[in-house]
């Protein structure tokens, strides 16, 4: 019959003074990597929630755009000066289509009557042609 066995049992044990240095080191170093974690994982969360909202603006904007069937788009047109009823005119070069009509500013309508002015005064003081010898 037995009276005695070897077993192990996991204990205190006081640290000697490099133990202690050691572990104490090691625990620093831990929590400079824990804080480093944390703040990168707010950065990429931060992050990843910019292209999320990012993503989620143009999912906004297509959607609007297939629903309308239509999107608004850079289109080459020509303002055109209707000096009788005094509008400007924007038309599409592209379809003809008039897409703007608003009146005319002081200031063009001005223009034109500055236009005016001059050809007058031109058809006033020009020269009459003289009729060839030859006639």
């Amino acid at each position: 019959m037995k009276t005695e066995s070897k077993i192990v049992e996991r204990l205190a044990c006081a640290l000697t003074p490099e133990e202690f240095d050691t572990k104490s080191h090691d625990l620093a170093g831990l929590c400079q990597e824990v804080a480093a974690k944390k703040s990168d994982a707010q950065w990429k969360a931060k992050r990843a929630k910019e292209e999320i909202e990012e993503l989620e603006s143009r999912r906004q904007d297509i959607a609007q755009i297939v629903r309308n069937r239509e999107e608004y788009r850079d289109v080459e047109c020509v303002q055109r000066f209707d000096y009788v009823d005094h509008l400007v005119r924007t038309i599409r070069l592209d379809t003809g289509e008039t897409v703007k009509t608003r009146a005319m500013e002081l200031h063009e309508y001005q223009e034109e009557m500055d236009l005016h002015a001059l050809v007058m005064s031109t058809a006033e003081n020009a020269v009459p042609l003289r009729k060839s010898a030859k006639g």
